[in-house]
């Protein structure tokens, strides 16, 4: 598969100009598509570099493209396909296990919703990169099949890569550093729990939503709290419910639950110092200690709230998906690998009181997206919050994801907002294209 480079020429008339090769080999190509709408031009031939073509304005008026930056065209017959590569950078490929396997037909969606919006999308790896030829070796899906193609470095690079650990391999971040050196990848980095804890702590209109917090306690602070109320102990560094301790008073012991290999297990200890020795023996260093909150309950069951907020084509913040999690089995923590399951507002509210509680998530979410992106390096363009309502009715702020995960968007109640999540992708993308190319002209 050949990509040309696009480039513009002043005209009123529909024309494209493509290399002579196109000319020796009789190629007659009279229309050009971008996402789904489509435009009949004039063909003509020039004479200089073999990966070059030119487009009037005219053409481009026609698509509204007011940036030419990264535009790209695949030729096809008697067709040609414009189209911005869109990069997602992510692992395991190869592995049957990984986020890209198994999550096949919300990735076929995207891809199909890119194309719809005039993307081309391609995943790869850090071992796809070529630094010398600046090129990224990708895998793509159309006309009902996967193929490889090597494909320019894009503007626009959306960050997936599925886990802390593989974050932090060497090799990974050294293509996330050589990439982010000719082009802007969005969602950039997992957050550091208590780095997000502290901006919103220190911010007036926020800091009223968190649990009461604190970072690498004591063991002597952990005795204090397990002899008067429950909370958690989370990872720093933490995602997806992973290393999550849930501690409370129990008579003259301690209650601990917690997972290993998705099974809950419940102990209980007559001391700290058995419960440090047996669970952590190197310490609380690694974990931050939040207040259990009392929140709503379905059939005796806790509940919080996932929402998701993405940037748009304007470089605004917008709520794009909510839903309500459900505990299960006696877990103590609402996350789906761990048991948890999820539910539509309307499977836990009246009419009246879904719009009431939506209305109240969407304004603290999109206040809280705007707070943190003043404060964190970007570009982002993607986040995830976990938020409960105690039985007070106040809103308490568990968590703030950079990575928001897709199974939800594997449930039948839920599949419809995966096309609106990914289209907002594309959004934003876009956004990053049109301010690549002001810098460029600057």
């Amino acid at each position: 598969m050949q990509f040309f480079q696009v480039h513009t020429y002043t005209s009123p008339k529909p024309r494209m100009i493509l290399p002579k090769s196109f000319q020796t080999k009789n190629v007659n190509v009279t229309t050009i598509h971008f996402g789904k709408r489509q435009v009949e031009a004039t063909c003509l031939f020039h004479q200089d570099e073999n990966d070059a073509i030119y487009l009037s304005t005219s053409v481009l008026r026609h698509f509204n493209l007011t940036h030419q930056n990264q535009l790209y065209a695949i030729i096809r017959d008697h067709l040609m396909e414009l189209f911005y590569p869109f990069g997602v950078f992510t692992a395991g490929l190869d592995r049957k296990d990984s986020f890209f396997h198994s999550h096949q037909p919300l990735i076929k969606e995207m891809i199909q919703t890119g194309n719809d919006l005039g993307f081309h999308t391609f995943f790869f790896g850090y071992q796809d990169v070529d630094p010398e030829t600046n090129t990224i070796h990708g895998l793509s899906w159309g006309n009902q099949q996967w193929t490889s193609a090597f494909y320019p470095i894009p503007t626009a690079i959306y960050n997936r890569i599925p886990n802390r650990k593989v974050e932090t391999h060497s090799k990974v971040q050294a293509t996330k550093k050589f990439l982010q050196t000719r082009s802007l990848m969005f969602n950039p980095d997992f957050f550091n729990k208590w780095q997000i804890y502290d901006i919103l702590i220190k911010h007036a209109k926020s800091n009223y939503l968190l649990p009461y917090t604190i970072l690498h306690p004591s063991i002597a602070t952990i005795q204090e709290w397990a002899d008067q109320k429950p909370f958690y102990l989370k990872p720093v560094h933490g995602s997806k419910g992973d290393g999550i301790y849930f501690i409370r008073p129990s008579g003259d012991r301690i209650c601990v639950k917690h997972y290993e290999q998705s099974r809950q297990y419940e102990k209980y200890y007559q001391d700290i110092e058995s419960l440090q020795q047996s669970l952590f023996p190197n310490g609380f260093s690694a974990f931050v200690l939040q207040e259990g909150i009392n929140v709503m309950r379905v059939g005796g069951q806790p509940i919080d709230f996932r929402i998701h907020t993405n940037k748009d084509a304007t470089n605004q913040w917008q709520v794009s998906f909510i839903c309500v999690k459900h505990a299960t089995n006696e877990a103590f923590t609402t996350h789906v690998n761990k048991g948890g399951h999820f539910l539509t507002l309307a499977d836990v509210f009246t009419k009246q009181e879904v719009t009431r509680v939506e209305q109240k998530l969407i304004n603290v979410t999109l206040m809280i997206s705007n707070i943190l992106e003043r404060q964190l390096q970007g570009p982002i363009g993607e986040l995830g919050f976990d938020i409960g309502i105690d039985q007070e009715q106040k809103l308490w702020l568990f968590e703030v994801n950079a990575k928001p995960g897709w199974s939800v968007l594997q449930e039948a109640e839920f599949r419809h907002d995966a096309s609106k999540i990914f289209s907002y992708l594309y959004q934003y993308a876009s956004h990053l294209i049109k301010q690549h190319s002001f810098i460029l002209k600057k």
